[in-house]
């Protein structure tokens, strides 16, 4: 269920053009439809300290996407490369330009449809290495 924050000074382009935006990642992960969500935040020009958006009249947003881990290498290639073509149609900038940070959410540290999301085949991975905390931290 990824979760698509955008950043920018520039305001939204609106729910309908989000909506595109988040089938087109559904498609492209093949999950069922509603399972994208999209959040455009348009930032005021004192919050922010980024030249780019300064120099030039277009502002190539921040995308920082949420997803969860289970996702192979191609996918999130996939993925990544959806996200910053349809930011860059939804922004009119170079997808080039569009800068998408992934987030993987680990098992276990993810709530969603009422429960803690996990699975038992990340959680039984003996990659998977076991968090040790120091005493004081227990």
């Amino acid at each position: 269920m990824p979760v698509i924050e955008i950043h920018s000074p520039d305001a939204g382009p609106g729910r309908d053009a989000l909506r595109t935006l988040s089938r087109s990642v559904t498609d492209c992960l093949g999950i069922d439809a509603g399972h994208c969500w999209v959040i455009w935040n348009q930032l005021d020009r004192s919050s922010y300290y980024r030249p780019e958006w300064d120099e030039s009249s277009s502002a190539p947003p921040v995308v920082l996407a949420s997803c969860k881990e289970t996702y192979p290498p191609e996918a999130r290639a996939r993925l990544l490369t959806t996200i910053a073509a349809g930011v860059a149609d939804l922004s009119g900038t170079d997808p080039a330009a569009v800068y998408v940070a992934l987030r993987r959410v680990g098992s276990g540290d993810l709530w969603v449809r009422g429960a803690v999301w996990s699975d038992p085949d990340l959680d039984a991975s003996p990659d998977t290495p076991s968090p040790t905390l120091p005493a004081s931290s227990r």
